[in-house]
């Protein structure tokens, strides 16, 4: 089901417009010499988005320069602050603004006491919801983008997230988690970044969630490719907690997702880009209606 879904005419120059709106009513530089940085990466981004197809060598080399400005600059977003490695994670930060109004709603709404960030990346959801519910469970198994995530919390006083330096699958043991050089790229699958790899943890998420006392529970899930082995390894949680997920699904993977939600009576909603709703068919009705309160 396609609720909102992606406009893929879209223009290279109208999501920069976009962007470049969002970040002028939503970002704070914290000092004159950040907002010049700031602005000169719009407009570096806006160049490469237009000569993408064109030109490929320059479109790259507005790229690399992209990764080396705004690097560990402090901004106030939406009045959170984030330290922030390079303007490429900055704009993971300002994105996906129909999903952060979906999740506002469910607070808003009573649905939601554990927030559950699987790809917690430096923050950008963890940092804006720790404090308007009970707890924050955020896994993130690079060590880099934990670092910024740690530094990020202390900035905004937070202390009731508990952070888990490891990677969720389908199984317990060991993997290899492939770099990249944007932290919120990386995967522990083979062959998707080339950037050098490290060896990471893995778990269930059934194993971590399995002594809560809650069923008003949210998950998050952006775990560039890994969504599916994600969800195997939660099939206990969505059977017995039946939560509310939001999921990142790339389109290879799809099908596979549709068969495991399937088997647990749950229903697919795009709402932005390639983020979905995941959502137990008894709810349908409660979330649909949720949606539409949220673009009225």
């Amino acid at each position: 089901m396609s609720y909102m879904g992606h406009d893929n005419s879209k223009s290279g120059l109208t999501v920069f417009l976009n962007r470049m709106l969002q970040i002028i009513f939503r970002v704070k530089p914290l000092q004159f010499r950040y907002a010049l940085e700031l602005y000169f990466c719009m407009l570096l981004d806006c160049y490469r988005a237009v000569f993408n197809k064109l030109n490929q060598s320059l479109a790259e080399g507005s790229r690399q320069c992209l990764r080396k400005i705004l690097r560990n600059k402090v901004i106030l977003v939406d009045s959170f602050y984030f330290i922030v490695p390079n303007y490429r994670d900055f704009t993971c930060v300002i994105s996906e603004r129909l999903v952060h109004r979906f999740i506002l709603k469910a607070i808003e709404n009573g649905l939601v006491e554990i927030f559950c960030d699987i790809g917690a990346h430096i923050g950008s959801y963890t940092v804006r919801y720790a404090k308007f519910v009970r707890t924050i469970i955020a896994f993130e198994p690079n060590p880099l983008a934990l670092t910024y995530l740690k530094r990020n919390l202390v900035m905004n006083g937070l202390n009731n997230v508990k952070l888990y330096p490891i990677a969720l699958s389908d199984s317990i043991g060991k993997l290899k988690l492939y770099l990249h050089e944007e932290l919120g790229w990386s995967t522990i699958l083979r062959g998707k970044r080339k950037r050098g790899c490290l060896e990471v943890k893995t778990v269930k998420l059934d194993s971590i969630l399995q002594e809560l006392d809650s069923d008003r529970i949210l998950i998050k899930i952006d775990v560039e490719g890994a969504e599916p082995e994600v969800l195997m390894g939660s099939i206990n949680i969505l059977s017995v907690k039946r939560p509310i997920i939001i999921c990142e699904i790339l389109l290879e993977n799809l099908a596979r997702i549709k068969g495991i939600l399937h088997k647990q009576n749950y229903l697919m909603i795009q709402i932005e880009d390639l983020n979905y709703l995941l959502v137990p068919k008894e709810r349908l009705g409660q979330i649909l209606n949720m949606l539409q309160e949220i673009i009225s």
